[in-house]
């Protein structure tokens, strides 16, 4: 994924990268918890040489889980 982004560097103008968690927890624990992995990720892209300005980070905690299963 960091090579596609800086291979296509013009064309790609910003990139999100969300984080989910399952309906385990508190809203505020879930909503924590996206947002660290989705920082994680972001940190990793950018370790890879993506611009951190071109990243944007958001959470959906449980609101929006990228998979509705609960493991």
């Amino acid at each position: 994924i960091a090579r596609y982004i800086k291979d296509n560097d013009k064309e790609i103008k910003r990139v999100v990268v969300e984080g989910h968690a399952d309906e385990r927890g508190t809203r505020e624990y879930n909503l924590a918890l996206g947002e660290r992995r989705a920082q994680a990720a972001k940190n990793f892209l950018v370790g890879a040489g993506v611009p951190a300005k071109k990243l944007t980070i958001v959470s959906f905690g449980k609101e929006n889980p990228e998979d509705d299963a609960s493991n």
